[in-house]
């Protein structure tokens, strides 16, 4: 099974847990919607500023 391509749509709605649904569209113009908790939103942004010397 392919994996679904999606484009972030430049908005984020931030929950009251510390989660946030990051809004994305799919090829089609489907609204997709990644939700991640607090925890996993960290570590995605902890990834996206990583620099690859981060992981030597």
């Amino acid at each position: 099974m392919e994996p679904m391509i999606v484009t972030w749509d430049r908005e984020v709605i931030h929950e009251q847990d510390g989660g946030a649904v990051v809004c994305c569209l799919a090829e089609d113009g489907t609204p997709v919607a990644l939700v991640l908790t607090e925890e996993l939103l960290e570590a995605l942004g902890l990834s996206l500023i990583a620099s690859e010397d981060d992981d030597r």
